[in-house]
């Protein structure tokens, strides 16, 4: 590369401030967000059963009980930590001679 093509090159950049005051670099603003899988689940999950007249949400946790009260572990699982809160763990940590040692 000779002085002329790092001289073309550096003239491109743009120093100091590249848009006139008062004028936006971004006028159109920030493109709208996507529609999101989890507004999309609350959309389906809030529509009415015209014949239960229940919410899908609650035909959702009516099902996962009554599977839970048949004995599905999973289905219990799920029902315990939505109703109580998932239990903490506890790690108990020493430091013995500059080592970390996990219990």
């Amino acid at each position: 590369m000779d002085d002329a093509d790092i001289q073309q090159k550096s003239s491109k950049r743009v120093v100091g401030r590249p848009f006139k005051k008062g004028q936006s670099g971004n006028p159109k603003g920030r493109p709208p967000k996507d529609f999101a899988i989890s507004d999309m689940l609350r959309s389906i999950s809030s529509e009415v059963d015209p014949i239960l007249k229940k919410t899908n949400l609650e035909l959702m946790c009516r099902t996962a009980v009554e599977q839970a009260i048949e004995g599905d572990q999973h289905a219990r699982k799920w029902v315990a930590d939505r109703m109580e809160g998932k239990a903490r763990e506890y790690i108990e940590q020493k430091i013995v001679k500059d080592e970390l040692i996990v219990e």
